[in-house]
């Protein structure tokens, strides 16, 4: 009895599973096309022309303009302000910043420009 109901039982059960899964599977509907051999394969060359198909191990892609208008002083001086808001952890927390939160961070960015014009005798004020 102690063998059936470790190996036999299992096979029994997951056989019966397996088989109820089969009964209840239905093929799709066959895929009829609106469109004519020829209108796809020029609607083929033209994806193909415009750079919009991938041929063999080359991928079109897109690349984003990630330029930043900030300077070193202001990300520094953003990244002091985020840690002392505790708004920088590691691990799996997750911390949400409030609006006031982003604006004190953006601030001490601007500080930061400031203080570098001021420093260098430029008397220019950075406002956003």
């Amino acid at each position: 009895m102690n063998t059936f109901t470790r190996v036999a039982l299992p096979i029994v059960l997951s056989m019966t599973a397996a088989a109820a899964m089969a009964s209840e599977f239905t093929p799709e509907a066959p895929f009829v096309s609106t469109l004519s051999r020829a209108e796809v394969r020029a609607e083929a060359i033209a994806a193909r022309d415009a750079g919009l198909t991938a041929s063999g191990e080359f991928a079109p892609v897109i690349v984003a303009d990630n330029t930043s208008t900030l300077t070193r002083a202001q990300i520094s001086a953003e990244a002091v302000e985020a840690q002392k808001l505790g708004l920088i952890v590691s691990g799996e927390v997750t911390v949400l910043p409030t609006s006031a939160q982003m604006e004190q961070v953006r601030l001490a960015g601007l500080r930061a420009v400031q203080g570098d014009n001021l420093a260098q005798g430029q008397n220019k004020r950075v406002t956003n």
